[in-house]
């Protein structure tokens, strides 16, 4: 009889045990982008005059629209933290940043982030790294997964040079992640007899080979 065990057989009693008690489970990948799935907020002054009718609203970062003009924008020479708070908790895997307005070397330079619980506890942070330079398409970062996250502060720590001056100009951020799904209390009763059920009748196939 073979030794080697199937992954259903593996993660079912996992799964079992973490409904019977209420865990949260991860299911159903998703990109994050948008006003369904991210809320925008930062204290740092926004662009004055020179920008014109541009970059004036923080929730054009998550709108949606990856579009030329569409976003917002710091003032001069200033860096700080823009909060993204999650419409639930998820398990994230990677942040898309579509940097710059208008494409002309302005925007995020090196960045990190900040990852929060529900409770608004610290996760972790990750490492720093660098927004994509004079491009239309996103800069993407994969890091290993970060568990029931609500919320994400993205910490810019310096500038993009080079462009007509210096300043934060984002168009649009994203996640790609998991939704975290915490059974329901009635149902996790069902849940764990289900799949311990479907475990049983998996070795019991096994034993008979």
């Amino acid at each position: 009889m073979s030794h080697r065990t199937s992954i259903a057989t593996r993660t079912l009693p996992r799964l079992a045990a973490a409904a019977a008690f209420g865990f949260a489970v991860s299911a159903q990948a998703l990109t994050l982008q948008g006003p369904a799935y991210i809320a925008p907020s930062t204290s740092l002054p926004t662009c004055g005059g020179i920008c014109g009718p541009y970059g004036k609203d923080i929730l054009q970062i998550a709108d949606g629209d990856v579009s030329n003009l569409n976003g917002w924008a710091g003032d001069e020479n200033v860096v700080g933290i823009i909060k993204l708070d999650l419409h639930g908790n998820y398990d994230l895997t990677s942040f898309s940043l579509w940097n710059d307005i208008n494409i002309v070397r302005e925007g995020v330079g090196d960045f990190r982030l900040n990852f929060y619980g529900p409770a608004d506890q610290l996760i972790g942070t990750s490492a720093i790294y660098t927004a994509p330079i004079g491009q239309f398409a996103a800069g993407v970062y994969s890091f290993a997964s970060v568990h029931n996250v609500s919320r994400v502060d993205l910490d810019v720590l310096t500038l993009l040079t080079g462009g007509s001056c210096c300043r934060i100009e984002i168009r649009e951020v994203a996640f790609e992640g998991d939704v975290v799904v915490v059974p329901e209390p009635s149902t996790w009763a069902l849940t764990a007899l289900g799949l311990g059920a479907l475990g049983l009748m998996s070795r019991r196939r096994r034993s008979q080979r």
